[in-house]
């Protein structure tokens, strides 16, 4: 039993490491070289990457690069309103420091506003509320520059989404069962 065994695993070690010599048939055709075009970038005419990474470097460019004129005063629209807003919470954020700069330095109340009178530790929580409003407003900033760039480029993915009316369905009989047919425009 040993010596079958033995023989066995001789065997097999001899069997795959011996060489063996492999002949094959040589291609005779030219060998083509296929270009770095696709048949799908040969539909899209929009990169979505670039629509993306335009609307991030620069305002807007995304629109512009999806040929989206429509939609680039909304985009600017929105930056503008973010601009007012963090010049609003800015200065809201300088007067009430001012008065508490004020309030702490003579160490009395200060008038804020007609018949207001506020101490020093008043005016500080609405100074650093204003201060909070004041990063808020930055950060919505940015996220709006974001969503603005991530619009372009979920435009560019959509340029080419087949809309029309003609989106078929068929169901048909088979001899094997029962089989779906769809057609793509």
């Amino acid at each position: 039993m040993r010596f079958s065994m033995l023989f066995h695993i001789i065997w097999m070690a001899l069997w795959v490491t011996t060489p063996t010599q492999v002949h094959s048939q040589s291609d005779t055709l030219p060998s083509k070289k296929i270009g770095k075009k696709d048949s799908l970038s040969l539909i899209i005419d929009k990169r979505p990457r670039n629509a993306f990474v335009l609307g991030v470097v620069l305002p807007g460019a995304g629109q512009v690069y999806n040929k989206r004129w429509l939609k680039l005063p909304f985009a600017y629209g929105a930056y503008v309103g973010m601009y007012y807003y963090m010049q609003f919470t800015r200065d809201q954020y300088k007067e009430w420091n001012g008065y508490y700069q004020t309030a702490v330095a003579t160490g009395m109340e200060v008038e804020v506003r007609p018949d207001r009178l506020f101490n020093a530790k008043q005016i500080k929580i609405y100074r650093d509320k204003f201060r909070d409003d004041k990063d808020v407003a930055l950060f919505l900033t940015i996220g709006v520059h974001f969503v603005i760039a991530l619009e372009a480029y979920v435009d560019a993915h959509l340029k080419n989404f087949n809309i029309s009316e003609d989106l078929s369905f068929k169901a048909f009989p088979d001899s094997k069962g029962l089989g779906l047919a769809y057609a793509l425009h």
